[in-house]
């Protein structure tokens, strides 16, 4: 929701004049506290002029995390407000059946791998032909075949002999020619049998056994894409953290059942966060990504966050005609809160940052300020243009967040070291 114009600088510049007021008021009753060295100092941080509009901050990312299977959980490893670490073990699920599965899958893969092993041994030895022992063997069994066949012959011729002189019955002679018959067949089976082992396998036969390997080792591509599938699934009984972040909620205890999908707990990151806010129309011109701006929260007091400008809308609200936008702020600290109402002041207008003129110092017609690290004042050079008898617009030289000496002392040298009102250094 968009306020109304407010000088951020201005609100930081009063307070700390108020607050000098009333240390100027208190009894010398107390201790002092260690003496420091340098001029004693006030200080105006830079908060960059313009207009103020209200925003919300939140968690720059924010992730549920959940289970891919369905399993009884066994063990949590943290509690909401945890910090954790990419990779680190959040949730462990039983892992009893998808241990037996990656063992039943294993031996899949080994069974695979044997069937592929002996259609590959069948191909190279039908490749290399049959050997010299194999060829011998197949002869001898030729000889013998042969040898059979002609005493099948003789008994036949003896018996037909013997049927027309009338001294042998009809079944004789029958019994004779099969045996004959049974003896040719066997020779031309041996005969045969070696001459294909002489010749090697035919192209269709070699072919064949080529088919055979590949299916053996398309099986063993499949069992293995099963095993890999099992050990994901055991590995995904230990539910890591995605990212680093805190433990924002947790829905899940020991015992209970994990559902695939369903949100366990969620993580955010606040090392940066972001302030969602929306600003009127007549703010667009003088914004773009990349821009730096203010970031104030008032229950924290006058400290002023610098935050960048990483996405605007091209399209309005439809409810009150603003456009979103959002800033994005390093929160090392830890000091901004997802949730927190959070006050985002945009240059306004002149390209620039606006400071008070009693920060100004000239010094042979250069503009400088003092500007503090640490407890050090250090002497940057600013160029810009008055805006009034009491701002000036810095367009470089000078960011928002930065402190600046007010009305330094005439013998102010850079690097001088310093002492800010109170006792303090920012």
């Amino acid at each position: 929701m968009k306020r109304g114009p407010k000088n951020l600088g201005l609100f930081i510049a009063a307070s700390s004049a108020l607050l000098l007021l009333l240390s100027g008021c208190g009894s010398g009753a107390t201790s002092a506290p260690a003496a420091l060295t340098g001029p004693v100092v006030q200080v105006f941080t830079v908060a960059g002029g313009g207009q103020t509009v209200t925003g919300k901050v939140a968690a720059a990312d924010s992730v549920q995390v959940s289970s891919k299977l369905g399993a009884r959980v066994t063990a949590v490893h943290v509690t909401e407000g945890s910090r954790v670490h990419k990779g680190q073990v959040l949730v462990e699920l039983d892992p009893t059946d998808y241990t037996a599965a990656v063992n039943q899958a294993q031996a899949g893969v080994e069974q695979a791998q044997a069937g592929l092993a002996a259609a590959q041994a069948k191909l190279a030895d039908t490749l290399a032909g049959a050997r010299e022992q194999q060829i011998q063997q197949l002869q001898a069994a030729v000889e013998q075949a042969q040898a059979a066949y002609d005493t099948a012959q003789e008994n036949l011729t003896r018996t037909q002999n013997l049927f027309n002189a009338g001294a042998a019955p009809q079944s004789a002679l029958d019994q004779a020619q099969l045996g004959l018959a049974q003896a040719k067949g066997a020779l031309d089976q041996a005969k045969a049998q070696l001459s294909l082992a002489q010749a090697g396998a035919t192209a269709n036969t070699i072919a064949a056994l080529k088919a055979q390997v590949d299916q053996a080792r398309g099986a063993v591509n499949q069992a293995q894409a099963a095993l890999q599938a099992a050990q994901n699934n055991l590995a995904n009984t230990k539910i890591t953290a995605p990212m680093d972040g805190v433990v924002a909620s947790k829905n899940i205890n020991p015992g209970e059942m994990a559902a695939p999908g369903v949100p366990l707990m969620t993580l955010v990151n606040l090392d940066t966060v972001k302030v969602d806010a929306s600003v009127p129309q007549t703010l667009l011109p003088g914004l773009h990504t990349g821009q730096t701006v203010a970031v104030h929260v008032a229950e924290l007091g006058d400290q002023i966050f610098t935050g960048t400008i990483t996405f605007l809308s091209p399209v309005s609200d439809q409810n009150n005609n603003t456009f979103p936008v959002e800033v994005t702020v390093p929160n090392s600290g830890g000091q901004l809160r997802a949730g927190m109402v959070a006050d985002v002041t945009f240059a306004g207008g002149e390209a620039g940052v606006e400071i008070p003129v009693s920060t100004l110092v000239k010094q042979g017609g250069q503009t400088a300020v003092f500007k503090l690290e640490g407890d050090k004042a250090r002497r940057v050079a600013v160029q810009g243009k008055q805006k009034d008898n009491n701002w000036f617009i810095a367009a470089s030289g000078v960011n928002i967040g930065d402190k600046l000496v007010i009305q330094p002392p005439a013998d102010l040298k850079d690097g001088a070291q310093v002492q800010v009102q109170g006792g303090k250094t920012p």
